[in-house]
This record gives structure tokens, sequence and C-alpha cells, in this order.
């Protein structure tokens, strides 16, 4: 699942560079905590990773006066509190190797026609060839500064379209800090039959035997990899959680010897968290 940088809310947010640096040093918090989701779906033995993008402008975003992100990122401020410089140092090394390179949204965009429309207080704002836009096109994830009025965190709704005979409604998911991520509640939304073109290493068709509360405790237990978060029973049984909108997912059990023999990195995920002994 592809990441994206909402650089739209970035700007102006703080008054002066002290400031800055604790909003985004928490959004370095935010990014590490998504990250497992850019594992993307394939069912392959080496891992796979989708990509972070952003919008070439976002570096000369202004997140207060005179500084721009990129400023930001390499410019040092005298802190007496060496663990806080620390900290800020680690984030800043992080964000530069995420923010900073390719790939960016507008290359993918170039490549298709479409709009994109964003309602907000009773007015439709156009964000064709935006982040928000490319969100919309690769059915991404948002992430956001936090604090900042025109993007607060939950689902935003966009009229999007592409080759199609009108706008369609698409729904993103939108986080602005790590807690956020972490307080999310999944719902758990059971089908009579599983879609095969869902990975279901090798228990296609089985059956979920637990009741709908019961999976939902499991589920939201779990840990998210890509689009599907696997979770673990009490009596260790694992099952995978597919999503099929947004935070709605089913499931279904999984085999730990298939898992190993057709996702081998998803595999070593699930054992290093003491769910495969």
């Amino acid at each position: 699942m592809h990441l994206l940088f909402n650089d739209r809310s970035i700007v102006r947010q703080m008054p002066n560079p002290y400031l800055a640096d604790n909003l985004l040093l928490e959004l370095a918090r935010l990014l590490r905590e998504l990250e497992p989701r850019l594992i993307n779906n394939d069912d392959e033995t080496i891992e796979q990773y989708d990509s972070i993008y952003k919008h070439s402008d976002s570096r000369t975003q202004e997140i207060c006066e005179g500084l721009t992100l990129e400023r930001w990122l390499f410019e040092d401020r005298h802190y007496d509190d060496a663990a806080w410089r620390r900290q800020l140092a680690n984030a800043k090394q992080y964000l530069k190797q995420k923010l900073l390179a390719n790939p960016y949204i507008e290359t993918v965009l170039a490549e298709i026609k479409h709009t994109c429309e964003f309602p907000l207080g009773g007015k439709h704002y156009d964000v064709t060839n935006t982040i928000i836009a490319g969100a919309a096109h690769l059915n991404g994830i948002l992430f956001s500064v936090a604090r900042c009025d025109l993007f607060p965190p939950g689902m935003i709704t966009v009229s999007f379209w592409r080759d199609g005979p009108e706008p369609q409604n698409t729904e993103i998911e939108l986080y602005t800090t790590q807690q956020e991520v972490l307080d999310q509640r999944r719902q758990y939304d059971p089908h009579g039959k599983h879609d095969v073109r869902m990975p279901t290493y090798g228990v296609q068709g089985a059956k979920m035997e637990l009741s709908t509360d019961e999976a939902e405790e499991i589920l939201n237990a779990g840990t998210s990899i890509g689009k599907r978060v696997f979770g673990c029973s009490k009596d260790g049984q694992l099952y995978v959680f597919p999503s099929h909108r947004p935070n709605l997912y089913h499931g279904y059990p999984v085999e730990v010897a298939e898992l190993q023999k057709r996702a081998g990195f998803i595999y070593s995920r699930l054992r290093k968290r003491g769910w495969i002994r």
C-alpha cells in the first residue's frame, strides 16, 4: 500500500522554528508507525515495498516564515538537552531519506487524465494533480503534520474522475499523529465466501469459525502489513484479515506451513512477535 505525504498540511503551521521541531518530530513518529503498511500484497519470498510519494514542491513549503521543509531538515538549532538533540537528529535523518527523494506523485498523475475536487466548508476545491488526487488514484494512505485545520485526522472524501462517465466519491485514510494509528478501531465485516482474488496461503474457501466479536477482538490486536492485518488467537491460531473497504476487514485462518512457504517475510515478522514458534 502506498503512503503519500500531504505537503499542503505544512504551510505556515507554526509561528517559530522551535515549535516546528515538535511538529515534525511527531511526523517522523507517525511515518515510522505507518511504514509496515508499505509492504505490498504480492505473495513473494522476497520482501516487496510500495512507495512513499510526495510532491516535488513539498521541500519548498514553509512550515513557518522563512523555514522550508528542506531547510528544517538540514538546519541545526541549539538545545541544552542532549537527549532532545539526539531525537531531533535521528528524526531529521529519517525524514531526509523518506521525504526528499523520488518518487514524486506528479510523474504518476501525468500519465492519466483525471480531475479531483475536495469539498470543504460548503466549497469545492480543485486538487487535480496534487498529492490528494494521487492518494485517490493509488488508493493510498495520506499522512499530514498535526494540527492543520484543513486536514483533520480520519477519513476524507474527494470527488475523483478518471476514464469514466462521471466522478466517483473516493474515501482516503488520513493520519496526523502516531497515536491515531495506534488507537484506530478496525471493523470486522464477515464475507459468506472469500474473494478468489485474495491471497489465502492454501486455505482458499476456509470457513471463519470465529464469531464476529471474537474475530474483531483478534483483528484489533493484530499487526498491519500492507492492506491486511494478521492476528493470533489465544490458542495460537493465525488469521489474516484483508481490507475490502477503508477500515472494513473480513478474515480467515492461516496455515503456518503455507505462510512460511509462500510469504517468508511475513512469516518472519509474525515469528518475531512470538505468534509462531
